[in-house]
């Protein structure tokens, strides 16, 4: 975020003004509801078996609607990021944006597992990427639609 905030006041471009007032409540909103509003464990969760969650609800049981729910949760927390994240990029804006929402999705994880807060699993980590990777569609959509309409 900081790297964000010094591009912000190096380049006064009017996208990643907007970009930075909607991300930084956002950020701050995201890392509220995955950490500050989670009750503190006595046990630590830790889950590194990549697509559990995927599994479980094809083996079926009784939480499938859940982890569906979940998934999709995961997919779209982050999603905002890979459509304002590029912006702050000139070059190679699909690798930064992705690094930037594995780095946001991984410091979230990270901070689950050292406060006690929630599940620190590697699905949330590939969901969240996910979910970086449909904004990032989303934001060439709108560029290419705003190039096609300056033609």
């Amino acid at each position: 975020m900081g790297v964000m905030l010094w591009l912000l006041l190096r380049e006064k471009i009017r996208e990643q003004r907007v970009a930075v007032s909607i991300l930084i409540p956002y950020l701050f909103l995201v890392f509220a509801a995955t950490l500050l509003a989670r009750r503190v464990r006595n046990d630590v969760h830790l889950i590194i078996s990549p697509f559990w969650k995927i599994r479980a609800i094809m083996n079926g049981g009784a939480s499938r609607a859940w982890l569906r729910n979940e998934i999709l949760l995961n997919v779209l927390l982050l999603l905002p990021i890979g459509v304002l994240a590029p912006v702050f990029f000139k070059k190679r804006r699909f690798l930064w944006t992705v690094v930037a929402g594995v780095g946001v999705s991984i410091s979230i994880e990270m901070l689950q597992f050292l406060t006690h807060r929630g599940f620190a699993e590697i699905d949330d980590v590939i969901f969240n990427t996910l979910g970086v990777l449909v904004g990032f569609g989303i934001y060439s959509l709108i560029q290419k639609g705003r190039a096609y309409a300056q033609q």
